[in-house]
């Protein structure tokens, strides 16, 4: 499976996509992210992401980023993994854990059981709790 992420290298526009989307009633077109003009002057960054099956538990993954403005530009990729969270809809259900390992992260899933990811490189990892904020998701309902 292959896909292609057009990333721009202006500020994303979050609050902009929020605010016209809010603003606009359920019979207009969704506010879209080529609507907000950030690819102006083709200043944006092509991400494709790889997956393949080497076996039935090994999937490889390349993520190639390739800038396609007209001079250099940073850019920071975090690819992510995640459990989809099931332990919040009952109280008895045991939460995954992930820790760093040398060169790769350790997933531990109570019914999947282990499995690791293995990085290339020396990547700075970053772990996060990423539950939803429901105060701010309620102001902006």
């Amino acid at each position: 499976m292959k896909y292609l992420y057009k990333y721009p290298q202006t500020e994303f526009p979050y609050s902009q996509l929020v605010e016209e989307n809010r603003r606009r009633g359920k019979d207009q077109p969704e506010f879209e992210l080529l609507d907000t003009g950030v690819f102006k002057d083709d200043r944006y960054f092509d991400v494709f992401v790889e997956y393949a099956k080497g076996d039935v538990e090994d999937i490889l993954i390349k993520i190639t980023a390739t800038n396609r403005g007209p001079e250099a530009a940073p850019l920071r990729l975090l690819p992510t993994i995640w459990f989809r969270n099931t332990w919040s809809w009952a109280t008895d259900e045991a939460r995954p854990d992930m820790r760093q390992m040398p060169g790769s992260i350790e997933l531990a899933h109570p019914t999947l059981g282990k499995r690791w990811l293995y990085c290339e490189g020396s990547p700075e990892l970053f772990f996060t709790e990423n539950e939803t904020n429901h105060k701010r998701f309620a102001a902006h309902a």
